[in-house]
């Protein structure tokens, strides 16, 4: 049996006047959906990651 547990959400993104990248983590996928709306005006490009771990039961 495979099961996953959710980690965290990041978000790394890089600010309009900026070269360098930053990451924002979260514990929902929620507080990362309003993080990215509330602020993605400001950014040139972003994503957003799901960290998971594998839980394998044999």
């Amino acid at each position: 049996m495979l099961d996953y547990e959710i980690l965290n959400y990041k978000i790394q993104y890089i600010p309009k006047d900026d070269i360098v990248s930053y990451d924002h983590i979260t514990d929902t996928e929620e507080s990362a959906i309003s993080f990215i709306k509330e602020n993605r005006h400001k950014w040139k490009h972003y994503r957003l990651l799901k960290c998971q771990m594998a839980i394998i039961d044999f």
